[in-house]
């Protein structure tokens, strides 16, 4: 099963966990951004000038769940 399989069925409140803190004990932590980034020092996170959290986060949903 597919990690975006996985959230298609969570329940409420395995969403509100995973949409407010980024993290699921099912699934683990969302991808954030990218270490070896040029920007990742300043703190750029949520304002990601780049697309590399966006594909990041595509390459996390079509990974397999473990466990």
């Amino acid at each position: 099963m597919k990690v975006a399989d996985k959230i298609r069925g969570m329940t409420d409140q395995q969403l509100l966990s995973l949409l407010v803190w980024g993290y699921e004990m099912t699934i683990g932590d969302v991808p954030d951004c990218d270490e070896g980034c040029e920007d990742y020092g300043s703190g750029c996170a949520n304002n990601c000038p780049h697309d590399k959290r966006e594909r990041a986060v595509r390459e996390w949903l079509g990974m397999e769940v473990r466990g």
